[in-house]
């Protein structure tokens, strides 16, 4: 269509939303039928997409304009495809860094909170903070019964070990045989 039939179709479909101001004010002042009324203002409405469509056209970008939007765009994307790789990269990264050892699991005296205790090793490179550890309860068929999680908020530093006593880890079936606890994620500290 071009810049100038985007023009054209810009002022006719303005004109055309102008008229029908025009009769939806006179209605107003003549006495018109409510319900007629109601159908000049949802006209109003119409013509409105009209002219924002049209208004598309009058905006035309250069070549050099749309070649510099979409370099910005795709920086844009690959900017956010590193963070995600990153924090992907951080998940694993602690998981694999951070070792549960010596896990006693009890429950509490109701039978229905999971407690833990147990040593968490640093094996990594770097200081991690505010530890989420996950359990995965099961029953003695080997039916999973659910999962727990819980964030643990304390700094361990690279090669430290700290023991957790008595951690309430959250409420759970009290059918439950086996349980598996592991590090899911945490924040390395900046």
């Amino acid at each position: 269509m071009g810049f100038i039939g985007g023009v054209l179709v810009s002022n006719l479909v303005g004109l055309a939303w102008l008229s029908t101001l025009i009769f939806t004010i006179a209605s107003i002042f003549i006495r018109t039928p409510i319900f007629l009324r109601r159908r000049l203002f949802a006209a109003l409405a119409l013509p409105v997409v009209f002219v924002a469509g049209g208004l598309i056209y009058d905006i035309a970008l250069t070549p050099e304009e749309h070649a510099a939007l979409e370099t910005k765009q795709i920086a844009e994307r690959r900017a956010k495809h590193e963070e995600l790789v990153m924090k992907r990269a951080n998940k694993r990264s602690a998981s694999e860094a951070l070792r549960l050892s010596k896990a006693v699991y009890t429950t509490d005296s109701t039978g229905s909170a999971l407690i833990i205790s147990s040593d968490i090793t640093n094996i990594g490179q770097k200081t991690y903070k505010d530890i989420v550890l996950t359990c995965t309860v099961f029953a003695e068929t080997g039916t999973k019964l659910g999962q727990l999680h819980k964030t643990l908020y304390k700094r361990i530093e690279p090669g430290q070990k700290i023991t957790v006593r008595n951690l309430n880890i959250g409420y759970t079936d009290s059918d439950w045989q086996k349980v598996i606890c592991d590090v899911l994620y945490a924040a390395t500290d900046a």
